[in-house]
């Protein structure tokens, strides 16, 4: 039901649309209003840098006419009631894209208003300020770009939750991005995104109602099935379920850009780029079943004990950076630190190569022939990763590229039994029990 107040705000818009004049932020030269219209749009539906000449910050709108805008003033002031401060007035922007800071003037959500309105339509923008006001919460995505892996189409990995793969032209590249450090425009095609829902709650409120942004305005993930969905955890277990090294690269916030409580204009924020090395993987591809499998995987990581789980980050972290693109003694290094670390205990001494692929051997397999055939893979992985160690180099031959597969494959699937053998049994496998010819939990 439309009330009195925004159908006055909606014909106040309408008219002041009329009257608005645009122009450009530098040279001060009036441009078309339908230009400018059609430049909003594009802009709130393709990425495009804050470089370009055309992005909208770079242009001014306003209105010439005193009375009129006064009279959108007053109407907000009654909108917002119990809302403003000062003629002031805070939005949920604060936490999420913009950083703390004291509020907005009304005559800057005036302004917003009225580019939605340029933009979409004068009821849509009175429409959309009054969802927020009324409802009281305004819906965003926390953005994760991922690299290592490649996906044909948008896979939902819980309602909320979904893995969103990106086109392969600049030109198609959605509004998604922010300030993404080293990374470039071109780095982003055919890369693929992890995107999470969230609301927000409230939109608008009192700029001197609360001294944090986060006493006021609260989050919540839109899915309850996977609570405080853990990034690096996904990641991880979606690397051991495809045989890939896929990580996080960058992550950020993002709202809709014709939302009118984004004052400011940026619907992008707090992006945090950790490396720019996306060439540094060799993309795997993932399908819907591969993901449900990851989940589960995931599920089970996330029920282990806090020491376990920091236990297990070390070979997991060597394992993947195994398979990344780097030198060949390098990646022996890193999957004998994480055959190491999941096998061995700590001052296990000269009998260290032994033990390794004794419990390996055991753990892994069952039969005589089976476990003498991972004794022996293991004693040459191991000479190997001792040569890189002491020598700095391995030959670069067939045998050796073959133990390094053996090496990756051991390892996950030594990863993957540890974590299946904590959740049934609560702890990690007592490899000494196992050496005695114990028999493991089950």
């Amino acid at each position: 039901m439309i009330t009195d107040i925004e159908s006055s705000i909606s014909g106040l818009l309408e008219e002041a649309v009329l009257k608005a004049i645009v122009t450009n932020h530098r040279t001060k030269v009036p441009v078309d209003i339908n230009w400018f219209r059609g430049n909003l749009q594009l802009h709130w539906t393709r990425h495009l840098t804050d470089h370009s000449i055309n992005h909208p910050s770079n242009f001014r709108v306003f209105v010439d006419d005193k009375v009129l805008m006064g009279q959108l003033v007053e109407a907000l002031r009654h909108a917002l009631e119990g809302n403003t401060k000062d003629d002031r007035v805070q939005t949920a922007t604060v936490c999420t894209v913009l950083g703390y800071g004291p509020g907005f003037e009304l005559t800057k959500l005036v302004e917003r208003l009225l580019i939605v309105a340029i933009g979409r339509g004068h009821q849509y923008a009175a429409r959309n300020l009054f969802r927020g006001i009324n409802e009281g919460v305004a819906e965003y995505q926390v953005i994760r770009l991922l690299t290592g892996l490649h996906i044909d189409s948008e896979i939902e990995i819980r309602p909320g939750i979904r893995l969103v793969s990106l086109p392969s032209g600049t030109a198609e590249l959605p509004p998604l991005f922010g300030f993404m450090g080293e990374i470039q425009t071109r780095d982003l095609l055919n890369q693929t995104m992890l995107v999470t829902d969230y609301t927000v709650s409230p939109v608008y409120a009192n700029p001197d109602s609360f001294v944090l942004p986060e006493e006021v305005f609260q989050h919540k993930q839109l899915c309850t099935d996977l609570p405080d969905f853990d990034i690096q955890t996904f990641c991880d277990a979606l690397s051991l379920i495809s045989n890939g090294a896929i990580e996080w690269v960058s992550d950020w916030n993002y709202i809709k850009p014709d939302e009118v409580f984004v004052v400011h204009g940026q619907h992008t924020g707090a992006t945090i780029t950790q490396y720019s090395a996306l060439r540094e993987r060799r993309n795997v591809q993932i399908d819907a079943e591969q993901v449900a499998e990851a989940i589960s995987l995931y599920t089970s990581m996330k029920s282990l004990t806090e020491g376990d789980a920091r236990k297990l980050q070390i070979p997991i972290t060597r394992w993947i950076k195994s398979k990344t693109r780097q030198p060949l003694v390098d990646t022996f290094i890193d999957l004998g630190i994480a055959l190491e670390s999941l096998y061995l205990d700590p001052g296990t001494g000269d009998q260290q190569s032994f033990r390794l692929r004794l419990r390996a051997a055991l753990f892994l397999r069952e039969g005589v022939n089976e476990r003498e055939a991972v004794i022996r893979d293991v004693r040459e992985i191991y000479n190997l990763r001792s040569k890189a160690v002491h020598e700095g180099a391995v030959n670069n031959s067939e045998a050796t590229r073959s133990y390094q597969e053996k090496a990756e494959e051991l390892c996950r699937e030594s990863i993957i039994k540890t974590v299946s053998y904590a959740q049934v049994n609560g702890e990690f496998p007592q490899w000494s029990r196992l050496e005695l010819g114990g028999a493991m939990k089950e």
